[in-house]
């Protein structure tokens, strides 16, 4: 049950790193920082979801992507991340 009162706003955290997972019924999502110097990374939080609201969220992030490029500037591509930065196996 939600306390009574104004809903709470989310804390957002900056992340720069990401793995990605999968096993047969759903998709695990880490974000966390890297430090460039050290290449240290440090993990936030990690978000399970179901594969059918993993795809929605890639489709969300796509369409998200595109109007913000329309509005704004293209974003740069940053090259093909290292495998182990980017995807778990």
């Amino acid at each position: 049950a939600q306390p009574a009162g104004p809903p709470r706003s989310l804390l957002a955290s900056y992340a720069n790193y990401f793995e990605v997972g999968h096993n047969a019924f759903e998709f695990l999502i880490d974000a966390g920082q890297v430090e460039p110097q050290s290449g240290n990374v440090q993990l936030m939080s990690r978000v399970a979801v179901s594969p059918v609201h993993a795809k929605l969220l890639a489709q969300l992030l796509a369409r998200a992507i595109a109007q913000f490029e329309a509005t704004h500037h293209e974003i740069p591509d940053i090259g093909d991340p290292e495998p182990d930065l980017a995807i778990l196996p």
